[in-house]
């Protein structure tokens, strides 16, 4: 018995083509935006020759409309004079933001905050994204006490250049500019000012506060507060080296300084068909976290590397130098979550341990299964305790007390 033929009417067919190549179409530039980073707009296009006045000037802002701006905030895109690690004048981007009723004649305390690992190019600058402030911890709960917070791209990242990356005195001046931009701009503001940061902000507030007796003297610095911060370098470029996540930190603090430092060569670490894989690395910003999906499987650092670069040099003296180590002479917080796979949390004790023995305010406070990018419980227990360093009130339970 022959089976019969079903055919469907063409209009049925062409509809279906039709909403198939929609979705195929669709799925690809859901795919474009979730994977590809934005560029930077004309906004943060430099003059050929850069104004003249002192760090922290504004060059340039514009008020943002962002949605995730708190609803009782106003904030602003910025350029602003800073310098490099050499003492050349240069131009940062960043935010500010401020409380609607900042012109009220009540002086508003400042905190910097120093944004994490994030990129080292341009595009991976978080001030020109659709969700600017998705890196910034604790922002609505800033406001909401009535301070003034300032962002810093860093260095080369929305402007152009490399981003140097893990660079101390770089990333300090940058976080301590931005609050002499908030200064600039933003009717009101006091000279108090605190340091909050994570990560690679942890890093980068540590060398800020060690460094601003001589850099920002004007300034009050009162406290500064760092979750997970990189603060030993060696250790945890060792802690690394079996991880694929290494992979990514190794790509982007070796590029950058290989940029930076002339004696360091980015051929004399990488195996050679390592390297097509590692500038990919390197070139990943997590403002779009899924373009590393893209790579596939990215092996562990070690794999990677003809040298372990904590053991050789130039490497090892740079990530050395790089280690804020100086004296901090405000009260410290150091929080970190006893689960961070990236970052060991001994590096934090062992930091309170030296700190404390110096005759340094620190205090320590482990949270239990929190991984490297804290948690709600970091947030609101760092903001308590940096708005209680401001309001005066002393210290309870740190060593150097």
């Amino acid at each position: 018995m022959a089976k019969a033929k079903i055919s469907l009417p063409k209009r049925i067919l062409r509809a279906s083509l039709i909403t198939l190549l929609v979705l195929i179409l669709a799925g690809g530039v859901f795919l474009y935006f979730a994977t590809t980073p934005m560029q930077p707009g004309d906004f943060y296009n430099l003059p050929d020759t850069l104004p003249e006045g002192a760090p922290g000037t504004v060059i340039r802002s514009e008020k943002m409309t962002d949605r995730s701006i708190p609803g009782n905030a106003d904030a602003w895109r910025v350029l602003y004079l800073s310098q490099d690690m050499h003492g050349e004048a240069i131009a940062i981007s960043g935010m500010m933001v401020a409380p609607k009723d900042v012109d009220d004649g009540t002086p508003r305390d400042i905190i910097s905050w120093a944004t994490g690992t994030i990129g080292i190019y341009p595009e991976c600058g978080v001030s020109h994204t659709r969700n600017p402030f998705s890196a910034t911890s604790g922002l609505k709960e800033m406001i909401d006490l009535g301070y003034v917070v300032a962002i810093t791209d860093y260095q080369g990242r929305s402007t152009a250049g490399i981003h140097p990356y893990l660079i101390g005195p770089a990333e300090a001046y940058a976080v301590l500019d931005a609050v002499r931009a908030a200064r600039d701009m933003v009717p009101n503001t006091s000279d108090r000012y605190a340091l909050w940061g994570e990560s690679q902000g942890g890093h980068s507030a540590m060398w800020s506060a060690q460094m601003a007796p001589d850099y920002a003297p004007e300034l009050e610095l009162v406290a500064v507060a760092i979750h997970a911060g990189a603060l030993d370098l060696l250790t945890i470029s060792e802690a690394n080296m079996d991880k694929p996540l290494g992979s990514f930190i190794l790509g982007m603090s070796i590029t950058a300084w290989s940029a930076y430092y002339p004696d360091a060569h980015i051929e004399d670490i990488v195996k050679p068909e390592s390297r097509k894989l590692f500038d990919k690395l390197a070139h990943i910003c997590f403002t779009k976290a899924l373009g590393a999906l893209l790579l596939g499987d990215v092996p562990i650092a070690r794999e990677m590397m003809l040298v372990d670069p904590s053991v050789t040099e130039p490497w090892r003296s740079i990530m050395i130098a790089n280690t804020p180590v100086g004296p901090v002479d405000v009260p410290i917080l150091l929080t970190h979550g006893t689960d961070d796979p990236l970052i060991p949390i001994a590096v934090a004790e062992q930091e309170t341990a030296r700190r404390c023995a110096d005759g340094e305010s620190v205090t320590f406070v482990a949270f239990e299964g929190v991984q490297h990018a804290g948690s709600a419980d970091t947030v609101t227990y760092t903001v308590n305790w940096l708005h209680d360093r401001m309001m005066g009130i002393p210290v309870a339970g740190a060593c150097g007390e």
